[in-house]
C-alpha cells in the first residue's frame, strides 16, 4: 500500500503518449516500466524540498510595523508627557503640574516658569 513515510514509498504516475495512456499505477523503488523503445526506473528515492516566492505581500505591513515600532521607542524615551496648570484667584496665581518622568527637571521648569510670571509686569 502506498504510503507518506519513505519506509514504504510510493509514487501515483500517469503516463502518457499525446493523449493514449500509456502506465498508470503506483511506481515504487526498482520498478521499471518500458514503453516504445523507452524505459522508466525508480533507481532511488532522494530527499528534497523547494521553496519558491513569486510574490511577498507582506513585507510592505512588516516594514511599516518595524517604523512604527521605532518612532514609538523614540516617543516614550525622548518625548515626556507633562501637564501644567496655572490658575488665578483672587489675584493670586497657582501653577502646578504633573510629569511621568523627570520630575525634578519638571519641578525647575515650573520654577522658571513661576519666576517668569512674577517677573510679568502688571
Amino acid at each position: 500500500a502506498a504510503s507518506y513515510q519513505l519506509k514504504n514509498p510510493g509514487l501515483f504516475m500517469k503516463i502518457y503518449d499525446k493523449e493514449r495512456l500509456v502506465y498508470k499505477g503506483v511506481f515504487k523503488p526498482g520498478d521499471k516500466v518500458v514503453f516504445e523503445g523507452s524505459t522508466l526506473e525508480f533507481l532511488q528515492l532522494k530527499q528534497w524540498s523547494g521553496l519558491s516566492v513569486n510574490k511577498d505581500q507582506g513585507r510592505i505591513p512588516v516594514y511599516t510595523g518595524f517604523w512604527g515600532a521605532v518612532a514609538g521607542i523614540f516617543l516614550i524615551y525622548f518625548v515626556t508627557p507633562k501637564s501644567v496648570l496655572i490658575t488665578l484667584a483672587n489675584d493670586e496665581i497657582s501653577i502646578g503640574g504633573h510629569a511621568g518622568r523627570f520630575q525634578a527637571l519638571f519641578k525647575e521648569e515650573l520654577q522658571s516658569l513661576r519666576d517668569d510670571i512674577s517677573d510679568f509686569p502688571g
